[in-house]
């Protein structure tokens, strides 16, 4: 009886816990026992859940509609559902949002995912200021793009990613990364008062979710996420870079100041040898057992490739990359800040991410010049990583898009919204156009045929996610 007792409340104690730095689980794949592999599931790279994306939810803060950029918010959600060439039958704004109060709109394809076995982990960053208020005093008046997502709308926006299993008895867990440039849009008072409160409520009751990157103070925001998955130990990092327009303001500090674990610009060796410093200082704050795998989620580098960039930046931003497997004994880089993939490669069994691209966003309503050489399909990434080794056994990238700000699945007869023709096209070459444009950007980003990993198209008949095409890498011994 007194052994019974003392085991409640050990329950009871673990239930307690914060979520949010040490949320500890078991794989909640069924077949995760059964397997040496470990599967983990990127959810593209940014998901800005703000402007138009914000405007499809319920709740709104007082004048959203009117935050402006190069154009007003509510201009953005005009261009989001598609006024002209569109077939008729679409819900309206006002039905998008009741669907919305359970956000099952938003993830629409995401939802109907089967994916065998299902994953052990997934992640997503999630780019925007979470808060009620839009004119806190500190309001960075200089920042020219801000994104905001209203906190009471947080819950729909993320549960129905979070409860989804893919085919599981189980949802796995999920980890929100949050250190990028537009996390603190709303100055850091929203931050500690709003922002903060509100991630640790979403984390008390959807009890899979955790967040990293972000804190009230440096070690609050170094602190992992950390799953046990089998017989694995799994820590997720996270830390934002100056190349990705995250200012040093937004740094937290060992003095109490809250905001993201920064690193500088990597753009040249001083510069990178001060990140590896810091990435190492973040991973030997919080140690972990032998039988571990370790993820590092990175905002790094520019918004479109070869744009504004040399070859001396890419070639940093490799150089980061390998230095922190080789020094921080990270086994996956996770890297993200493009609005369209990058390249990836394969450095000593482990894999790199140089961009995952977005995936949800209010981008379909508008291009701008220049930018329509760039495939801009969206990807859910699906990496086998082999549990003991941390080494990639294979990648798989789910092609997506948005279709009135809600994630739909790219298969062949899809019809996407030309903002430029202002009429829907159907392109059946776009996916594996997608497939070229990422193998050019491997080539580029790991520095040579050798190093980068490619993927090849496969069609919907053979695909191993049933509903449409996947972009697959030849598998590893």
């Amino acid at each position: 009886m007194k052994t019974l007792f003392v085991i409640i409340l050990s329950i009871i104690s673990l239930l307690s816990m914060n979520p949010t730095k040490a949320f500890i689980t078991m794989s909640n794949s069924p077949s995760s026992k059964k397997s040496k592999n470990l599967r983990v599931v990127f959810n593209g790279g940014d998901n800005m859940l703000g402007r138009a994306v914000q405007l499809s939810f319920p709740i709104q803060a007082p004048d959203e509609e009117v935050i402006t950029d190069s154009c007003p918010g509510y201009h953005y959600l005009d261009m989001c559902m598609h006024p002209s060439g569109h077939p008729g039958g679409d819900l309206s704004l006002s039905e998008i949002r009741e669907q919305n109060k359970q956000g099952n709109y938003l993830w629409k394809d995401y939802r109907k995912l089967r994916i065998d076995p299902p994953p052990d982990i997934r992640l997503l960053n999630v780019e925007s200021h979470i808060t009620r208020s839009i004119n806190k005093p500190d309001l960075p008046l200089w920042k020219g793009i801000r994104y905001h997502t209203h906190r009471d709308n947080l819950d729909t926006m993320i549960r129905p990613y979070a409860e989804t299993t893919h085919g599981g008895e189980f949802a796995s867990p999920v980890v929100l990364s949050l250190a990028n440039n537009h996390v603190i849009d709303y100055g850091r008072t929203a931050l500690d008062s709003e922002t903060l409160p509100a991630l640790e409520k979403l984390q008390s009751v959807i009890r899979n979710v955790s967040t990293v990157g972000i804190g009230r103070s440096w070690l609050d925001a170094s602190k992992p996420a950390e799953f046990k998955c089998s017989d694995t130990n799994v820590q997720v990092f996270a830390v934002s870079s100056g190349c990705s327009g995250t200012p040093t303001s937004w740094w937290a500090n060992d003095e109490g100041k809250s905001g993201l674990v920064g690193i500088p610009a990597l753009v040249s060796k001083e510069a990178i040898t001060d990140a590896v410093e810091i990435v190492k200082r973040v991973i030997d704050s919080h140690p972990c057992p032998k039988d571990k795998l370790r993820i590092l989620s990175v905002h790094m580098g520019p918004n479109w490739a070869l744009k504004g960039e040399d070859e001396m930046d890419i070639a940093c931003r490799r150089d980061f990359a390998h230095k922190v497997i080789d020094n921080c004994d990270v086994d996956i880089v996770y890297g993200h800040s493009s609005h369209h993939m990058r390249g990836m490669e394969v450095y000593k069994g482990k894999l790199i991410l140089y961009g995952t691209g977005d995936i949800i966003n209010d981008y379909e309503g508008f291009e701008n010049r220049g930018e329509d050489k760039y495939n801009r399909l969206g990807g859910i990434f699906i990496a086998d990583v082999d549990a003991s080794s941390g080494k990639l056994k294979q990648l798989q990238i789910v092609p997506m898009f948005m279709n009135r700000l809600r994630l739909e699945r790219y298969k062949k007869g899809s019809q996407i919204w030309s903002p430029n023709q202002k009429h829907l096209v159907t392109d059946d070459e776009k996916g594996k156009d997608l497939c070229t444009f990422i193998n050019e950007l491997s080539l580029i980003d790991a520095g040579s045929e050798k190093a980068a990993l490619t993927v090849k198209y496969v069609d919907e008949s053979k695909s191993s996610i049933p509903g449409g095409p996947v972009l697959q890498t030849d598998i590893f011994a």
